[in-house]
């Protein structure tokens, strides 16, 4: 499975639109809002984005890797 933010087509890794718009929030949130991870994932939960299982119930870890992987190309 590709990274969050990811996704697979041809058999290349390529951006997907709509978790790219998750990973800006979330490097919104830290960065500029300077929310933790837990609060991050509050408030993706109240926004209603949605992790790639289709939930809206976010993890403060989930959280952590997306905005670990993200922070420098965003």
């Amino acid at each position: 499975m590709p990274p969050f933010g990811y996704s697979v087509e041809g058999g290349k890794l390529v951006t997907n639109k709509a978790e790219l718009r998750v990973c800006h929030a979330i490097v919104e949130l830290i960065e500029r809002r300077g929310l933790s991870s837990t609060a991050t994932a509050k408030e993706l939960s109240l926004r209603g984005l949605k992790n790639r299982a289709g939930s809206t119930n976010w993890s403060h870890g989930s959280v952590l890797v997306i905005y670990r992987r993200w922070k420098d190309k965003l």
